[in-house]
């Protein structure tokens, strides 16, 4: 609920961080309506809004930061400055190679956001077929479980 200023003809709104959750006060010069109140723009307060990417996650974002896609995947920058997803690239890390076509990463216990590397599976995904694990999939030629480092 508004009340507003006296002094400074600014309209006070009170609203819950979803950074740190602690409740902080922002001010309008105009008068939110009810629907904008019950979908409270301000999502940050001021000590948390530099670490976040603006509004409800969008692309606009700081260089060095991330977001979360409206899919729930993690989007990080990459030295390079190229969006990456976060799962994509500790996958990456852990085979020490680059993923390659027809390959995909698998959130064991489903949560996107959990991108630990003993929560990620490699998955290969041949197009007729919804996918098939890594590592029950062997190299013809020497024998090496596929997901193994080359």
């Amino acid at each position: 609920m508004a009340t507003k200023a006296l002094r400074t003809g600014k309209y006070n709104y009170t609203t819950v961080c979803k950074g740190c959750g602690q409740s902080f006060v922002y001010y309008r010069n105009t008068p939110l309506s009810g629907n904008q109140q019950r979908d409270d723009p301000r999502r940050y307060c001021d000590v948390c809004l530099p670490n976040y990417s603006g509004m409800n996650g969008s692309l606009h974002m700081r260089r060095e930061l991330f977001y979360t896609t409206k899919d729930g995947y993690r989007m990080v920058r990459q030295n390079g400055g190229n969006l990456v997803s976060e799962h994509r690239m500790v996958m990456e890390q852990v085979l020490g190679r680059p993923l390659v076509k027809g390959e995909s990463v698998h959130h064991k216990n489903g949560r996107r956001e959990d991108n630990r590397p003993d929560n990620l599976e490699l998955w290969l995904k041949p197009q007729q077929l919804a996918g098939q694990r890594a590592s029950d999939v062997v190299c013809p030629h020497c024998g090496k479980p596929y997901s193994s480092p080359l």
